[in-house]
């Protein structure tokens, strides 16, 4: 008995191996020009769309006065041995960086990365790598580059962007070694900089605390106040809805990035930071003023826009808070030195401990904290946020009167 396969007319036959793999035996060849000796082989790589295509290598080897023909042989055949596409057909390696970051590496990175993450990475790799290699085959890429680049970074950048810039290197061309377009990661051994700029400490002194207390708009000055006495992230500030506001205590769950709401920074970072009586008596007046005040909207929301949207925390800073402090005159101000301000003044209230400051931060050091105080904050956390409260932002005559222009 015979078994014939029966295929439909759209496969045909002698096409069925065309985008797989072959295994390949060749020897190569030699050339004489000019008096030197010319290695020739061949190479199959596959493109984009699956079809193999063979591409001639070509090698200066050396004087044909100097080596002799036997010697020649032998370094051609190291070469052909040393050449994965000599065998089988592998992913081009003349894909250039760009290319394969924009095709091959970030469409993967988008499912795992988290939108923080994406609103950032894609930034640092156009500015700090593509500008520089992204236009260079694969195969053109050589640590020697890579090191003298995180060498120049780290004398006018931070630790922190040479961190990430290491990072990256070394997860794309990862990535590309996954993919058989490389056959070793050169980024592995990429050292730090010894010399980098020191990261900033900047945090506001009491007496820059009451010039912003004072003279910031009001909208402005509620939003200093919560980053400031909260120690928030300013995507979890703008994140949050009136219907978060429980009273004493504000719900964190969420945090916005780019305008789209996620997950915040850890997953340590959710659960209620205590809100001291000056800011509940600051929100009350605020809501009753605002425009949007709803359960579901926004507490800040975009000022453009039909829809309640919230503010994106990198167009505020630039646009509204950091010029409105330059003006001032309290320069250097970021998230980040709110956020150390924070810290560095709830250190300093008498009988405040390392475990209230990492409680109320939320830091994700503080996972016991955390894990026991998620439903309740704890009563020595209370009284350190109150008291200094009432240190960064004294009642005294004067700036009663600028809390009456809040309302």
């Amino acid at each position: 008995m015979t078994l014939e396969l029966q295929f439909p007319p759209s496969i045909q036959l002698k096409k069925l191996g065309a985008h797989m793999a072959r295994p390949r035996r060749q020897h190569g060849w030699l050339s004489e020009e000019k008096g030197k000796w010319i290695a020739h082989w061949f190479a199959y790589v596959r493109l984009d769309n699956g079809k193999e295509v063979r591409r001639r290598r070509d090698r200066v080897l050396d004087l044909r006065s100097k080596m002799p023909r036997w010697r020649a042989e032998e370094r051609l055949q190291d070469l052909v041995s040393a050449d994965p596409c000599t065998f089988s057909a592998l992913p081009d390696p003349n894909t250039k960086l760009r290319w394969f970051w924009e095709n091959r590496f970030l469409p993967l990175a988008q499912a795992r990365w988290k939108r923080s993450t994406l609103a950032s990475f894609p930034y640092l790799v156009e500015r700090h790598i593509l500008d520089k290699f992204g236009d260079l085959p694969l195969q053109k890429l050589n640590q020697f580059e890579f090191q003298d680049h995180l060498n120049k970074l780290g004398n006018s950048h931070s630790r922190s962007l040479v961190l990430h810039v290491r990072k990256l290197y070394r997860q794309i061309l990862g990535e590309a070694v996954e993919q058989q377009y490389l056959q070793k990661n050169i980024a592995l051994k990429l050292s730090l900089p010894k010399r980098m700029r020191k990261p900033t400490n900047r945090f506001l002194s009491l007496e820059e605390i009451a010039v912003l207390d004072r003279d910031l708009p009001s909208r402005e000055r509620l939003i200093f106040r919560l980053l400031a006495l909260l120690g928030l992230r300013p995507g979890e500030l703008f994140a949050r809805r009136w219907r978060d506001w429980l009273g004493d205590r504000l719900l964190i769950e969420d945090a916005v990035y780019r305008g789209q709401i996620d997950d915040p920074k850890t997953e340590k970072s959710k659960g209620f930071v205590w809100l001291p009586g000056i800011l509940q008596q600051n929100l009350s007046d605020y809501r009753l003023t605002c425009r949007c005040a709803e359960p579901d909207d926004f507490i800040f929301r975009a000022e453009h826009g039909k829809s309640s949207r919230p503010m994106d925390t990198h167009n505020y800073l630039r646009r509204v808070f950091k010029p409105a402090c330059d003006a001032l005159g309290v320069k250097g101000v970021t998230h980040q030195s709110l956020r150390r301000t924070c810290s560095t003044y709830m250190l300093d209230i008498p009988q405040a401990n390392l475990k209230d400051v990492q409680a109320h931060l939320r830091h994700s050091s503080a996972e016991t904290t955390l894990q026991i105080y998620v439903q309740e904050i704890p009563e020595s956390v209370r009284h350190t946020v109150e008291r200094m409260a009432d240190h960064i932002f004294p009642k005294n005559a004067e700036l009663a009167e600028t809390d009456r222009k809040l309302h």
